[in-house]
């Protein structure tokens, strides 16, 4: 198997040499179709050593001498359609930078809503994968979820959904988040040599966890210096009575909520 930085390399200098560009073709253009190519042809014997939901490889903290935690939000549309608009309008109110982690159904269905999110400045779009799926290579899945069944499925699954979001926002989103947080040791590697990051996050916000002061209080003691908090962002609710709430803690504990693009260096990007 080509090394990470070669493979990097090799995928650089095809489609420099082709004169391509993500933005000027459609998914199906020809440098989409040449790097499909390669990553079937570097991982065509996949053989997973490692899977699950706790793969040290996946970032789930950065690092930082200061204060700081970034706000990861996650859609999926097989967990809902809708968005909680109670969560952007007072992530706006307030100017809290946030990633919203979206896959290709919820984009298409919220596409209107987003528009004026993606004005603002303070929300990035990063890669949920094209169906939310937990990314694997021989289908492994979890939760009753069935995974990518694959290595083009995989690609697919990354790839196709990054240009998407591209395409929509302007912007190639730099992370990626696999659906139900579930990886396999050789898909993980094709998210790197794609060059995109894979993170999960250290806390995940849940509805118990919003149940009452006291609740959330045990969620805000649990934070730390670079801790990732991820929020659904298609489950609308109470929103609006925990998320002041939510923000004040973290404020009163001496936290700054900062961009994940401004906390992750490449030096973590490639830990």
């Amino acid at each position: 198997m080509l090394k990470k930085n070669k493979s990097l390399f090799l995928i650089a200098l095809v489609i420099g040499l082709l004169g391509l560009s993500t933005r000027a073709f459609s998914e199906e253009a020809e440098d989409y179709k040449i790097l499909h190519e390669i990553i079937q042809n570097e991982f065509s014997n996949p053989s997973p050593a490692e899977q699950g939901d706790d793969l040290k490889s996946v970032l789930r903290r950065f690092k930082t001498a200061d204060k700081k935690v970034a706000l990861m939000l996650g859609a999926c549309l097989d967990q809902g359609a809708e968005i909680d608009k109670a969560l952007f309008d007072g992530l706006q109110t307030k100017q809290i930078p946030a990633s919203l982690f979206l896959d290709h159904g919820w984009l298409n269905k919220n596409s209107n809503q987003l528009k004026p999110l993606l004005a603002s400045g303070k929300i990035s779009l990063e890669n949920h994968g094209l169906f939310c799926r937990p990314l694997s290579v021989v289908g492994k899945g979890t939760q009753g979820h069935p995974g990518t069944d694959g290595v083009s499925a995989v690609f697919e699954e990354v790839e196709k959904n990054a240009r998407e979001i591209e395409a929509f926002s302007g912007r190639l989103p730099r992370f990626f988040k696999a659906g139900y947080g579930f990886y396999d040791d050789v898909s993980l590697k094709i998210v790197t040599v794609l060059g995109y990051s894979a993170v999960e996050g250290d806390m995940k916000l849940k509805a118990k966890d919003v149940e009452s002061d006291e609740s959330l209080k045990n969620f805000l003691d649990k934070i730390e210096p670079g801790s990732m908090i991820v929020i659904p962002a298609n489950r609308p609710g109470t929103t609006q009575l925990w998320l002041p709430k939510l923000l004040k803690g973290i404020s009163q504990r001496g936290y700054q909520i900062a961009a994940l693009d401004d906390v992750i260096n490449l030096e973590e990007e490639n830990h």
